[in-house]
């Protein structure tokens, strides 16, 4: 005989607070991210010279790709620091970061990117390394 609770499936030992918090944290950091990779993509297709990066344009890409590092080492402490008793493990944490649903993946961040519809070298190098994370 099953007995349904009303609860949520639990993943690898989560339960429903810890599901809750996973969520807070994502409708937190992801539009913050995305619009900080959104508004950089805007300012990279306004750029004048087709053929180079201006210092500027390099920078705005360095700086994205700083950011988004450590905005996902930052979501994966704060993941691995929530918990009744015990944290989530990292790998665990990781493979939320890292996961599609989430939107830190490189694969959301550069169609993001490419979402605003402009084209330019910086865009097309930026939507590289964020692929490529």
């Amino acid at each position: 005989m099953v007995v349904d609770r009303g609860e949520s499936e639990e993943t690898d030992g989560e339960n429903a607070e810890t599901t809750r918090q996973i969520a807070t944290i994502r409708e937190f950091c992801a539009p913050l991210i995305k619009n900080t990779v959104l508004l950089v993509c805007q300012k990279l297709g306004q750029s004048g010279d087709p053929k180079k990066l201006n210092p500027v344009e390099v920078d705005l890409v360095e700086g994205v790709k700083r950011f988004v590092v450590a905005a996902r080492l930052l979501v994966r402490d704060t993941l691995t620091a929530i918990g009744d008793d015990k944290a989530i493990k990292t790998e665990r944490a990781m493979e939320l970061v890292l996961s599609l649903e989430f939107g830190l993946s490189g694969e959301a961040l550069a169609s993001t990117c490419r979402s605003d519809g402009s084209s330019s070298n910086g865009i097309d190098m930026l939507v590289a390394i964020l692929e490529a994370m």
